[in-house]
């Protein structure tokens, strides 16, 4: 094989996922052979220097070797050489990238349950030597609905308010009539004289307009009268 296509050889050589892909950048000036733009039919021999652009990554090579099929990717580097200007350009752009980055963006994706589960584990480990080991769902707050982003303390611990109602409750003197106190004698009696010089209830205002109105249980005169 003395030539070969210059947009299957890309594809060969894995600068592009798809023949498609490396014939599109040959068609749009991304390829260049010994300087000059090419076509997608332009054969490529072995000492061709290209000089290949994708997306922000670029490169300039020596061939080789050529293939007429899609290998490894130890047998696709086997058939370029890098210039060192490249590595050293690529190298560059590389840090620069990478120093341009917003602070947070090694991070990666968010943590699945997986990764949460180890990471308390390893939270666990870190706890002061002697102490008992956590039970399960201990270490993490508990969610309660409607709380947003508020959450209950661990388990086993007392709640703020808990304490603080408790010795209120136990400073408050105990009220007469409770359970805590009773009356005396004296008072007793006071509250007796008073239920017992209370007034009587008025009467109602029906029983004033009508003092003789027949009961519920009283048949009606009309009811009575018979049938003609």
């Amino acid at each position: 094989m003395e030539s070969v296509r210059i947009d299957k050889w890309l594809w060969t050589a894995r600068f592009f996922r798809t023949r498609s892909a490396a014939t599109e950048a040959v068609k749009g000036g991304h390829v260049k052979v010994n300087g000059e733009r090419a076509k997608p039919s332009r054969e490529v021999l072995v000492g061709d220097r290209l000089e290949i652009r994708r997306d922000q990554q670029r490169w300039t090579v020596d061939v080789r070797a050529l293939a007429e099929r899609r290998g490894t990717a130890s047998a696709a580097a086997a058939l370029y050489e890098e210039t060192e200007e490249s590595k050293a350009a690529r190298e560059q752009r590389r840090l620069e990238l990478k120093a341009s980055r917003p602070l947070g963006a090694d991070l990666g994706a968010r943590p699945t349950k997986r990764d949460r589960r180890r990471l308390d584990a390893l939270r666990r480990g870190r706890r002061r030597p002697g102490a008992p080991p956590l039970r399960r769902g201990e270490g993490r707050p508990r969610p309660r609905r409607g709380m947003g982003d508020r959450a209950l303390p661990a388990r086993g611990a007392p709640r703020p308010g808990c304490e603080r109602r408790r010795r209120l409750r136990r400073s408050r003197p105990a009220r007469p009539g409770t359970c805590g106190g009773d009356l005396s004698t004296a008072q007793r009696a006071d509250r007796e004289q008073d239920v017992l010089e209370r007034p009587a209830a008025r009467p109602g205002r029906l029983a004033r307009a009508q003092p003789h109105a027949p009961g519920r249980h009283e048949p009606d005169a009309q009811a009575l009268r018979p049938h003609r």
